[in-house]
């Protein structure tokens, strides 16, 4: 354990070699290493191990590639601490602070806001609005595109179909079901 943690004598090979290979422990531990780089945030991300995952979005002096981010994202879908942790890291991509926002508490998502310089009411903003013009245009169709739109723009998820549903709006909440 404490080899894997500390040595210095293990390279990047090494470290992808023992990721791909070892258990989800080994992971963990390789992911905790500071100063990893993106080549070995993509090989302890790449099964998208929720433990593994939490620890890598908690290292801060881990490099995340592209993948890494993406994986860390969709762990933070479902896992809200996992989505903490992501969300006070300082080198989360534009495009990655714009869909967290939409998996978080609104506590986070004003931290977001202040940290990314997101203005909070433009998302929320921007989802009712669409909301409310798939109300007004053709039913069905009208919700497909919203939905569409939405699943594109990476803010379609579980709490805008609920609120969807409990605002009786049920042609747009059986497309974002479905979606």
């Amino acid at each position: 354990e404490k080899i894997i943690l500390q040595s210095i004598r293990l390279t990047d090979a090494d470290l992808i070699s023992l990721a791909d290979s070892g258990s989800v422990e080994h992971r963990c531990l390789i992911a905790e290493r500071p100063r990893i780089s993106s080549s070995i945030s993509d090989a302890v991300s790449l099964r998208a191990e929720p433990p593994v995952i939490s620890i890598l979005a908690a290292n801060h002096t881990a490099v995340l590639s592209r993948d890494s981010f993406e994986r860390c994202l969709e762990a933070a879908e479902g896992d809200s601490v996992i989505g903490e942790r992501l969300s006070l890291r300082d080198d989360l991509p534009d495009d990655i602070v714009s869909q967290l926002y939409t998996h978080v508490s609104k506590v986070i998502r004003d931290q977001l806001a202040s940290r990314y310089t997101i203005a909070p009411d433009k998302l929320d903003a921007v989802t009712e609005f669409a909301a409310e013009s798939a109300q007004i245009e053709d039913g069905d169709d009208a919700a497909a595109r919203l939905i569409e739109q939405m699943q594109f723009a990476g803010t379609l998820n579980g709490e805008f179909a609920i609120k969807a549903l409990s605002e009786g709006r049920y042609i747009i909440f059986d497309h974002a079901i479905a979606y």
